[in-house]
């Protein structure tokens, strides 16, 4: 599975996410390619898994939801953090302020998962690809 690495950014730790971020819909651009909006977005950590979604599409019960079951069977969730989609060179990264409570650290690799309004970013273990993928059919429903 190819994926990016972690990266360091602004004092912290970063994902390019270009491609996800387009298909989830973080990101919207003029037909020059040029930025037109960028998704304001919260991060929360479960178990090595870092669902992030875009703040004003996801709220109340379908982020309780979207939680839950990325939590259900975990062993460690910590607090909902705020983030951002930033342009960096030639696409966009994500700012991950709780990457290390996820246990990533600089130069690790991140599969992500793209669903509508979110990413699901983690280390590519299968019981976190399914959690993924649980957190992505479960948005489609919402």
């Amino acid at each position: 599975m190819a994926a990016n690495r972690i990266k360091r950014s602004g004092g912290g730790l970063a994902l390019q996410v270009t491609m996800p971020a387009r298909e989830a819909g973080l990101v919207r651009e003029t037909d020059n390619g040029d930025v037109h909006d960028l998704a304001d977005v919260f991060i929360v950590v479960v178990d090595g898994t870092l669902l992030v979604g875009n703040r004003e599409q996801i709220t109340g019960r379908d982020r309780i939801e979207l939680v839950d079951t990325l939590a259900r069977d975990a062993e460690s969730l910590y607090r909902i953090m705020d983030a951002s989609i930033q342009p960096e060179g030639n696409g966009y990264q994500v700012q991950l302020p709780n990457a290390g409570d996820a246990g990533f650290e600089h130069g690790d690799r991140a599969p992500v998962t793209t669903g509508n309004d979110l990413l699901v970013i983690h280390d590519g273990e299968p019981r976190r690809v399914e959690w993924a993928d649980a957190v992505v059919a479960l948005r489609g429903e919402q």
